[in-house]
Formats: structure tokens, C-alpha cells, sequence
């Protein structure tokens, strides 16, 4: 390739005649264009494009006189022989011939460069996204773990109220077991009293036998007092016999509801736990769908600063032609101006090349970067596949739950059913216990008053018959002592009876006590039912949020794993195209060597000539390395510029193009 293409390009973009540039910003870049110092990724780098294209701006500034001097002796030309200016301007068409099919080999070039730029520009921009999305799952992640930690923390309270409410049922165990020994004390006391009964109806029977002789109808009443005794004492059996089968049936029920209890306690842990767990899923399911959101967000901001860069990139390279049209354009009288600004451009290679080094060692460490951030992929790939099979398990233990509270529900249906009709049962019984023992009461009272009235009876036959048996006085006596001691063995056994209506109604007082514990149970079992139906609703909501959030998650999953898809076609794209390009960039470069071949040696022999044509083949190659600093090939220079700068072009003075180099040769010849 040629420098002069560049010159015919940027004489159609400035005129420099008019003396008319496009405004610039203080980087050197052109107005409306970012800056490249903005879009640089490297700090170094930055400042050292920076100061390379401040010193390109001040030489332009430099150039303006020498450019309007250089007009003026192109005037000045014009007026000459017309047998020099009609070859010159025969070798002119000639090099604009060749310099035209050069500029479209070049601009075909620079279009394809601008492609692989762009492709590494997107590259770049996905490594980015991954990058950070890698850190946020990571992020997440430790989220995710604290929010474990915090589940745990839970559980353990959870257990101390459990084994809280463990003692306080123990407590209420104990407090049953105390009643129950007091049912059987209050049996025990109506054994005592039903053998006392027993021992007064032998005494009865014996004083019976005794007064069988006094009266007949004595012995009449003492046989219905007898019957009537042995129906109390019959009664008595079955009260004590029914209190017995009380006491045994409340204890029972007392165990039931300790167990009822418990149950619902161990349901409604259970519940929570499940309901903490589906909470913290949602959570992270809402983070992961932020940070895909994020994610987007960054990926078309990186798109649009990408695109600035390529503006950037095409600001620079209209500023080397810029460069190099205005150093071609020299004569030989300012050569040693132009061999310091050949040396500041010398200086910028070398800053440039040092840049490309930097840039593909930061390309190194971006696909260094790209592995890691893969590798992260994966493991977050294995992490959300772990919290679906832990969702899922979580959904069993979800539906076990709500199927063990129904099943609880029904069988606490049927036991306060059951409880009901028994609680039913006992009010009738005991209704019918406190008739039954008002009878017995009137029975003892009827057999009190007939013995008092047996006695009466008794005391009056005495008397009538006393002076017709006069030899049963002693006899009489002895009965009279014996009726004295029935009396006074009446009186304990009213006063027996007394302690025992005493105990009949402590005993009521007891039954009033378990009534209130039996309401208060029920009442615990609707709050229970009322819990469990709660708890159910909650866990079917929760299940339903947890569908969703599960469909969204694998939405975004499938949205990763397309641009991971994506990413690994662009890189493969990016390097086919790359080889691509060298090539291409190779044969052009061969087509551009033979050009300058033929074009030195065909006829510029003048020195004036030679000097501008070495200074602009110089400025080209400066150009193109500019272009491979900037698009990132790695520090690997055109092989096009190597023959130009082994002729001798690139070094200061005229006398350097000499033997021992191939165009100071062929000059020569």
C-alpha cells in the first residue's frame, strides 16, 4: 500500500486550500466524537494516546504556513516550462492512477478491520457481562447461605418452645394423674362408709333377733327396714361402681387430648418451617431476576459505548491521513522540521507498540476472565439445579404436611364428636345418679322415723304389759340398753351419711371442674382447626408463588444459556474472521510492496522526489502501526512496513539511500 491514498482521501475531507478544519476537542479528537481517552481501558494507555494526539494537533497547527507556502509554490510551478510541467503532471496521473486502486484495496481493508473490531468490541462487552454476573450469583449465593443460617437460628427456637410447651403438657399430665388419685381416694371412702353400713345392718339384725320376742310387728317393720338397707346399700354399690368408671374415663380422655395436643403442636412446626422455607426460595428467585435485569441493562450500555468506540477509531484514522498528508506535502527546503516531527512520530510508534503490548496482555488476561467466569457459570448452573431439586422436595414435604393436617383436622372432628355425646352421657348419669340418691335419702329418713315410732311402741307395750311380766323386767332392761345403743348407732349412721353427702358433693365440684377443662379443650380444638385451616391456605399460596417464581427462574435460565450460546459462536465467528483478515491483509500488503517498488523505480530520480516520497511512505508506516495499536492485533506490525524502513526511508538525511539497500539501488541505476 501507498501513503499518497490517503492524501487523495483526506483532500476530499479538509480543504486545506481554504484553510478549513473540523473543530476538535482538547484530546485532539474531532468535535461530536468521543474521545478515546473516555473509551480507553488502560489508565497508561489512555494518557499515551492522549499526548500522542496533542502533539499531532500542534503539528498541524506547525503545518497550516508551511501547507499555504507549499500552494504558493505549486502556483509558482505552474508558470514554468511547459515541457517539465507536462511530465510532471504525466507522472502525477499516473501515481493518482495507482494511489486510486491502492485507496480501494485499503478502504476494503479498513472496512474488514472495522468488522473484527466490532466483533472484538462485542466480545469484550459479553466477557464484561459475564464477569459480573458471575459475581452476583456469587453474591447471591452468600445470601443464600445467610439466609440458611437464619432458618437454622429459627429452628433451634423453635425447638425450645416446643420443649417449653412439652413440660407445660407434663405439668397438666401431672395435674390429671393427682385428680385421678383423688377419685380413687374418694372410692376408697365409699368402701369404708358401705362396710360401715354393712356392720350397722349385722348390729340391725342382731337387735332384730333380740326384739323378735317383744313384738311381731316390730319384726314386721325391722324386715322392711332390713329391705330397704339392702336396697341402699345396693345403690351405694353401683354410685361407687359408676364414680370408679368415671374417674377412669376422664383420665383416659385427659391422655387423648395430652396426645391431640401434641399433635397440633408438631403440625404447626412443621407448617412454619415449610412456610420459612418457601419465603427464602422466593427471595432468592426475586434476586436472580433482578440481577438478570441488571445483567440486560449493563449489556446495552457496553453495546453503546462499543459503538462510540468505533466513531473514535474512524476520528483516528482520518487524523493519521490528516498527518500524513500534511508531512507529504513538505519540500526538501524544511527537511530537518520534518525529520523532528518523523522523530516525535518514531516516539509515538514506540508508545504505540508499547500500548498494543499492554492491550494483548489485557486481551490474555480477558480470556483468562472468560474461562473463570465460565467455570462460575457452570457452578451456578449446578447451584440452581440443586435449588429446584430442593424446591421440589420441598413441594412433597409440603403436600405430606397439608394431607397430615387434614387427616389431624378429621380425627379431631371425631373426637370432640365423641367427646360431645360422652360428656352428654355423663350429665344424664349424673342427673340420674342425684335422683337415685335423693330416694335413698327418703328411704333412710321413712326407716329412721318407723324405728323411732317401733321404739314409742315399744316403750308403751313395756308399760301395759310390765305387771304381766314381771319376770321379764330384766329382759326389758337389757333391751331397753340394747335400743339406746341401735339409737346412738342410728346417730353415726346419720352422721355417716352426712360425711358421705359431704363427699357426693365434693365430688360435683370435681365433675364441675372436669366440664370446664372438657370446654376448654373444645375451645382449644376450634382454635386448632382454625389454625390448621389457616395454615392450609397459606401453604397453598405459597405453593402457587412458588410455581411461578419457579417459571420465571427457568425462563432467565434459558435466556443465560442462549447468550452463553451466543458468546461461544462470536468468539469462534472472531477468530475465523481474523485469520480471514491476515491473509487478506498479507496480499495486500505484497500488492502495496510491489507498487512502491515499481513506482521508485520508474523514474523518480530527483531528490526533492525521493525526499517527500521517503517521508510519506515514513508517515504510512507510523500509520499503520497506529491502526494495529489501536485495533488490538497484539504488537504484530504489517510486513509491509518492514521493506520501507530496511530502504532507508525511516532514518534522517538524503544519504542514507545508498548501496546496500534495495531501493537506494535501484535509484542509483
Amino acid at each position: 500500500m501507498d501513503g499518497l491514498s490517503f492524501f487523495t482521501r483526506s483532500l476530499r475531507d479538509h480543504d486545506l486550500s481554504a484553510g478549513t478544519r473540523r473543530p476538535r476537542t482538547p484530546s485532539g479528537a474531532p468535535l461530536g466524537l468521543p474521545s478515546l481517552q473516555a473509551s480507553a481501558v488502560n489508565p497508561a494507555n489512555a494518557f499515551r494516546v492522549d499526548q500522542l494526539l496533542r502533539r499531532r494537533s500542534e503539528a498541524a497547527l506547525k503545518q497550516r504556513p508551511v501547507q499555504e507556502s507549499l500552494l504558493a509554490l505549486e502556483a509558482g510551478d505552474r508558470t514554468a516550462s511547459g515541457s517539465e510541467s507536462q511530465v510532471l503532471h504525466t507522472r502525477a496521473a499516473a501515481l493518482e492512477a495507482e494511489c486510486e486502486t491502492l485507496r480501494h484495496s485499503i478502504d476494503a481493508a479498513n472496512a474488514k478491520i472495522s468488522d473484527l473490531e466490532n466483533i472484538r468490541e462485542t466480545l469484550t462487552v459479553s466477557l464484561a457481562s459475564e464477569k459480573r454476573r458471575a459475581e452476583q450469583n456469587q453474591s447471591a449465593h452468600g445470601r443464600v447461605l445467610a439466609s440458611r443460617h437464619e432458618f437454622a437460628q429459627r429452628a433451634v427456637e423453635l425447638e425450645t418452645i416446643k420443649a417449653d410447651l412439652t413440660k407445660e403438657l407434663d405439668s397438666q399430665k401431672d395435674r390429671a394423674t393427682g385428680l385421678g388419685g383423688l377419685l380413687v381416694s374418694t372410692s376408697r371412702d365409699l368402701e369404708r362408709a358401705r362396710c360401715e353400713i354393712n356392720k350397722l345392718w349385722d348390729v340391725r339384725h342382731g337387735l332384730q333377733t333380740q326384739l323378735k320376742a317383744a313384738s311381731e310387728t316390730a319384726s314386721e317393720q325391722s324386715e322392711k327396714l332390713k329391705k330397704a338397707l339392702d336396697d341402699h346399700k345396693a345403690d351405694l354399690e353401683k354410685a361407687t361402681d359408676r364414680i370408679s368408671q368415671l374417674g377412669s374415663l376422664l383420665t383416659t380422655r385427659g391422655k387423648q387430648l395430652a396426645d391431640v395436643e401434641k399433635a397440633r403442636g408438631n403440625a404447626e412446626a412443621k407448617a412454619n418451617e415449610t412456610q420459612a422455607s418457601l419465603v427464602s426460595i422466593r427471595k432468592n428467585l426475586t434476586l436472580a431476576q433482578n440481577e438478570t435485569k441488571a445483567v440486560t441493562t449493563e449489556r446495552d450500555e457496553l453495546a453503546s459505548r462499543a459503538k462510540s468506540l468505533e466513531e473514535a477509531n474512524a476520528a483516528l484514522e482520518t487524523k493519521l491521513a490528516a498527518a500524513i498528508l500534511a508531512a507529504s506535502t513538505l519540500p526538501s527546503s524544511h527537511s530537518q522540521e520534518l525529520f523532528s516531527l518523523h522523530q516525535q512520530l518514531e516516539d509515538s510508534d514506540r508508545l504505540k507498540t508499547a500500548a498494543a503490548h499492554e492491550h494483548a496482555a489485557l486481551v490474555s488476561a480477558l480470556k483468562s476472565e472468560m474461562d473463570e467466569v465460565r467455570s462460575v457459570a457452570e457452578t451456578n448452573g449446578r447451584f440452581h439445579r440443586q435449588a429446584r431439586r430442593q424446591l421440589d422436595a420441598e413441594h412433597v414435604r409440603a403436600e405430606e404436611a397439608r394431607s397430615h393436617a387434614e387427616e389431624l383436622e378429621r380425627e379431631r372432628a371425631r373426637q370432640v364428636k365423641q367427646l360431645q355425646a360422652e360428656c352428654a352421657k355423663w350429665q344424664q348419669e349424673c342427673a340420674k345418679w342425684q335422683r337415685e340418691r335423693g330416694a335413698v335419702a327418703d328411704r333412710l329418713d321413712a326407716a329412721t322415723a318407723n324405728q323411732q315410732a317401733l321404739v314409742r311402741n315399744a316403750a308403751a307395750e313395756r308399760g301395759v304389759y310390765q305387771s304381766q311380766f314381771e319376770q321379764l323386767k330384766t329382759e326389758h332392761g337389757y333391751c331397753q340398753q340394747q335400743i339406746e345403743a341401735l339409737a346412738a348407732q342410728l346417730d353415726g349412721t346419720r352422721a355417716a351419711h352426712d360425711a358421705q353427702a359431704t363427699l357426693l358433693r365434693r365430688t360435683e365440684a370435681d365433675r364441675d371442674v372436669y366440664q370446664a377443662q372438657a370446654r376448654r379443650a373444645l375451645s382449644a380444638l376450634s382454635a386448632a382447626k382454625h389454625d390448621a385451616a389457616e395454615t392450609q391456605q397459606q401453604t397453598r399460596a405459597a405453593a402457587a408463588a412458588l410455581a411461578t417464581d419457579r417459571d420465571a427462574l427457568a425462563v432467565s435460565l434459558a435466556d443465560a444459556r442462549r447468550l452463553n450460546a451466543q458468546s461461544t459462536a462470536a468468539a469462534r465467528t472472531l477468530e475465523a474472521r481474523n485469520a480471514a483478515l491476515v491473509s487478506e491483509l498479507d496480499a495486500a500488503r505484497e500488492a502495496s510492496r510491489e507498487a512502491n517498488e515499481r513506482t521508485l523505480v520508474g523514474g523518480l530520480v530527483d531528490e526533492d522526489a525521493l525526499g517527500v516520497l521517503r517521508e510519506a511512505l515514513g508517515a504510512y508506516a507510523a500509520a499503520v502501526d497506529d491502526c494495529e495499536a489501536v485495533f488490538g492485533r497484539g504488537g504484530q506490525r504489517l510486513a509491509m512496513s518492514t521493506p520501507v524502513k530496511r530502504a532507508g526511508l525511516g532514518r534522517e538525511g538524503p544519504e542514507d539511500l545508498s548501496a546496500g539497500s534495495f531501493f537506494g539501488s535501484a535509484l542509483a541505476a
